[in-house]
């Protein structure tokens, strides 16, 4: 059976400590790698490393960018086992979205809606939870509890599908030698 890893992090950028402190959530960020290695690696989140208001949908590094400059963040990385068949609707679907990249944006306005707990959908724009959430259960991958734009990074923590690999600093995500030693799952 294929897998696919989400890693779901907490950066000391402005933008995530601002997200943290309205929603209190420990997680604010989630990304969705297609290998164990964490080197391809998709969601919605700045195109440029030090400005942060263009985002849209980019292939992340753990790295450069936000994440190569914050080691010490704290994460987790959670596994998810699917089918060949929804892996592969999975698949075509992101594909599809990265051959049109230049027409995606981030859904500010759909994190207000989240806010006020009443989901807002644009085409072609979508925030990394709602981006996750979406492709996996389009799939039929991942049972969603709600709408994806009402779904945070926080809430893949809870997701009864996913296996917790790793929590703890992100640096650890990024190293082979620590990957391979300490990828166990953790007791809660």
């Amino acid at each position: 059976m294929p897998s696919v890893y989400i890693l779901i992090t907490r950066t000391n950028t402005m933008f995530s400590r601002g997200i943290g402190l309205v929603t209190g959530a420990e997680f604010t960020h989630v990304s969705l790698a297609l290998d164990r290695e964490l080197t391809h690696m998709y969601s919605f989140a700045r195109r440029f490393d030090r400005i942060p208001f263009f985002a849209s949908l980019v292939r992340e590094s753990l790295e450069r960018g936000v994440y190569g400059r914050n080691r010490n963040a704290p994460a987790a990385l959670f596994e998810l086992e699917m089918s060949d068949a929804a892996y592969g609707r999975m698949m075509r679907r992101l594909s599809s979205m990265l051959c049109e990249a230049g027409r995606y944006r981030y859904n500010v306005l759909g994190l207000w809606g989240y806010l006020r707990r009443k989901p807002r959908h644009k085409a072609y724009h979508y925030f990394c939870s709602q981006f996750v959430s979406e492709l996996l259960g389009e799939a039929g991958a991942l049972a969603l509890p709600c709408d994806p734009a009402l779904i945070c990074p926080n809430d893949f923590a809870h997701m009864p599908d996913l296996h917790l690999l790793y929590q703890g600093p992100l640096r650890f995500c990024s190293i082979p030698q620590a990957r391979s030693m300490r990828l166990q799952p953790t007791s809660a």
